[in-house]
């Protein structure tokens, strides 16, 4: 027979792409507040990508277009937005409330081994230094 605590717990403890970008976000972001920007966000991953290996060798791209896509990643951006753990903010809708959930984006950090911890702050602090060089631009 199945134990349903154990089950549960296995379940819990595995990590989806939802995970990955949450705990990417909540490294890169001391701030409430993240761009929206569906191609800032593909490419700036498609770079990240590039630069580290491991735990984004399962997100595909096709960077055949201006702009490097991926569906796995627009479907998690489309799920975190529509769950409002990505909050759009009026008027403009340019930017992304984090704010008063950064419980949740801890969370998914936490899912995480310690060494994935060390790639993930890496990786966000890579993806921090991406918005911030095009913002300046």
């Amino acid at each position: 027979m199945i134990d349903i605590a154990e089950l549960k717990k296995k379940i819990s403890g595995r990590t989806t792409i939802d995970d990955l970008v949450m705990a990417i976000i909540y490294i890169a972001n001391p701030s409430p507040i993240v761009p929206k920007s569906n191609a800032r966000f593909q490419k700036a991953f498609f770079t990240l990508q590039e630069q580290f290996h491991g735990l984004l060798d399962s997100i595909s791209f096709d960077p055949s277009s201006f702009t490097p896509y991926s569906e796995e990643l627009d479907e998690a951006l489309f799920r975190l937005e529509t769950s409002t753990i990505l909050s759009t903010l009026n008027p403009r809708y340019q930017n992304y409330s984090i704010e008063g959930k950064t419980d949740i984006f801890k969370e998914a950090f936490a899912k995480f081994s310690l060494y994935e911890q060390e790639n993930l702050k890496a990786m966000g602090d890579r993806l921090k230094e991406i918005f911030t060089a095009e913002e300046e631009a």
